[in-house]
């Protein structure tokens, strides 16, 4: 998030430009020529009032939020604020390590918000470093999300969805995915043997797509002799 705005406008002005029905006649937020995440602003909703127990036709109307995503899980505001200008280039580790907690937290419940997490944790690390890490960075957020105690056979499918579609965001191969699984699988060999090895990363991939089936395949075949 390292968008900046200008807010200048009155609430009046804003709820005839955005056509809002209500807006607030007593709050009142400051010009600003740097809005940032974090800060209040204003924002137009359109939701159907609860008390009509959702019947009624929508209704528009302009209010003050803070600017930022707070996750359903977190206990206090400030968790939105970590994700924010992430240094991730040379301190990959947290925003990592954020969006595996975020991850965690909803997988069993929520696996679509989970991967969710996950594409914009792939797309984020690979807009904010710098091209001599980002392959590495990549890889190992990858392993560090395939290692993860909760990544079964019946939710795999959502984080190879996630990361494939951050990938897609940024136009990126699926080159450091290959380089993770070949990570994964490495250590399987070494305490269980090739045959054994490959069995059980397979039937991780059971319910995989076509497309991961076959990266996982490829894992086995072209995985070095140890």
């Amino acid at each position: 998030m390292r968008a900046r705005y200008v807010s200048t406008r009155s609430a009046q002005d804003l709820a005839q430009l955005f056509h809002a029905a209500q807006w607030p006649t007593t709050e009142a937020l400051a010009p600003s020529w740097n809005i940032a995440p974090t800060h209040e602003v204003w924002a137009v909703l359109e939701r159907a009032p609860r008390d009509d127990g959702g019947a009624a036709a929508p209704l528009r109307e302009l209010r003050a939020l803070r600017w930022g995503l707070v996750p359903s899980w977190a206990k206090e505001p400030k968790a939105g604020t970590l994700m924010i200008n992430a240094r991730v280039e040379t301190d990959y580790e947290k925003p990592a390590d954020f969006a595996l907690d975020a991850a965690s937290q909803n997988i069993g419940s929520l696996p679509h918000e989970a991967a969710g997490w996950l594409s914009n944790a792939y797309a984020g690390l690979h807009r904010g470093t710098l091209p001599p890490h980002r392959r590495r960075n990549l890889r190992v957020l990858i392993w560090q999300i395939l290692t993860q105690p909760w990544v079964t056979t019946s939710l795999l499918p959502f984080v190879l969805a996630g990361l494939r579609t951050g990938m897609d965001a940024v136009a990126d191969s699926d080159a450091s995915l290959r380089t993770a699984l070949a990570q994964y699988y490495g250590p399987l060999v070494d305490e269980l043997g090739h045959i054994t090895a490959a069995g059980v990363l397979m039937s991780l991939f059971t319910l995989t797509d076509e497309k991961d089936k076959a990266a996982a395949a490829r894992t086995v075949l072209t995985l070095p002799g140890r």
